[in-house]
């Protein structure tokens, strides 16, 4: 993806990503995914929000609140990190990153993928802490520039081949347009805006019905951004996640992904027939309503969220980042009335979803395994963000 993960493609729209090896969800320019993936796609209301997924939204609405918040940011402070390790084992890599016609760059499978299975796993290339206000940073160029200079002789060219789709001259990129464009939200709870740039998360495309989930999880190594497969994936197949709210309509969506991304998506769900595309949007519009209502339908908890996982198994592949969220704000909601049977069926079917998209080890998948075995155990913790950078 490009947003949601620093891209190394050129200023194009739709090849994003490129060989150096950006889901999400959850968000910079990626608002979608970049800065607005972590999704940000926000539940609505207040209390919705805070349980915003990565699969509603990775990385979109987080970092469309970099752009559009009316904030000043006071300080703005850079680090290069080390040399981004790959996946555990470099020999059980199976993508490839290479050209797709009429897209650019891409990720493509070379051997099966197993739905759950870790795709990849990588550290950020830059950080930089800051408040949601984009607009700044077109005055961080020098600071950035000398940020890069402590990064290594590897690392320096892969941030470069990243696309900076806010180049005015073709061509002619900037450190602040690359960062603006491939930077993705880090929540590590520090309570401090962060953002980190990639070198080969970038280098997956974006796709309305994504088959990896991006996740940022603090617990491993200094950091890193780890991608699962969402479902099984055959050889051949281009690997995809996701750079905004996947509940929007197919209109919303290319509007939201040509503001922040500059380009037009023709993906499968984007390029069905228009009989189709309607039923599509009816399903996603149905999605979005009932993200709305859930929190207040107490008394129909179960049915509104039985409802919206046959609706994401029917329209999204069985979705788990989404599905993990719908259970999850279950659960919430079930606890907080006091019906500890139905919250911890909720929780047991998050932690099973949060298992595939995030891995057992994740910090979220953690969690949920213990209100899991302890309903009662998460009420406290029912602030828990999801998407200020949920699952990505």
């Amino acid at each position: 993806m490009q947003i949601a993960c620093p891209s190394s493609r050129s200023v194009g729209a739709a090849d994003l990503p490129r060989p150096v090896a950006s889901a999400l969800p959850v968000i910079l320019h990626r608002e979608a995914h970049t800065y607005g993936a972590c999704h940000a796609a926000q539940f609505g209301s207040a209390r919705t929000s805070v349980w915003i997924a990565a699969a509603f939204v990775t990385v979109a609405s987080h970092r469309r609140a970099l752009r559009q918040s009316g904030k000043r940011s006071r300080t703005v402070v850079l680090k290069a990190c080390g040399v981004a390790p790959t996946s555990p084992d470099p020999a059980a890599v199976k993508f490839q990153v290479q050209e797709i016609p009429d897209k650019g760059v891409g990720v493509i499978a070379t051997e099966k993928i197993s739905k759950g299975e870790l795709v990849w796993q990588e550290s950020p290339l830059l950080v930089f802490n800051t408040e949601l206000d984009t607009q700044q940073f077109d005055t961080w160029e020098n600071q950035i520039l000398a940020a890069l200079q402590s990064c290594n002789d590897e690392q320096r060219p892969r941030f470069w081949e990243l696309a900076d789709v806010h180049s005015e001259f073709a061509g002619e990129k900037t450190a602040t347009g690359i960062m603006k464009t491939n930077g993705l939200p880090i929540e590590d709870g520090s309570g401090v805006d962060k953002v980190g740039v990639y070198g080969t998360v970038s280098r997956f495309n974006h796709s309305c019905n994504h088959n990896v989930n991006n996740s940022w999880q603090p617990e491993k190594g200094k950091g890193m951004e780890c991608l699962h497969a969402t479902r099984d994936i055959e050889p051949g197949e281009e690997l995809c996640i996701t750079y905004i709210d996947l509940f929007l309509t197919y209109a919303a969506r290319q509007q939201e992904l040509q503001r922040i991304f500059k380009f037009q998506c023709s993906c499968e769900a984007c390029n069905a027939c228009d009989e189709l595309r309607d039923k599509s949007d009816l399903r996603r519009y149905r999605l979005s309503q009932l993200r709305e209502a859930l929190p207040q339908s107490q008394t129909l908890i179960g049915k509104v969220v039985v409802k919206m996982a046959e609706i994401i198994d029917e329209e999204l592949y069985g979705n788990p980042p989404a599905k993990c969220c719908v259970y999850h704000m279950g659960y919430e909601v079930a606890a907080a009335g006091g019906d500890l049977e139905s919250a911890q069926l909720m929780a047991q079917n998050a932690w099973q979803c949060s298992v595939i998209a995030e891995g057992a080890d994740s910090w979220r998948s953690e969690f949920l395994k213990s209100v899991a075995d302890n309903p009662g155990s998460g009420i406290a913790n029912s602030q828990l963000k999801w998407g200020d950078s949920g699952m990505s």
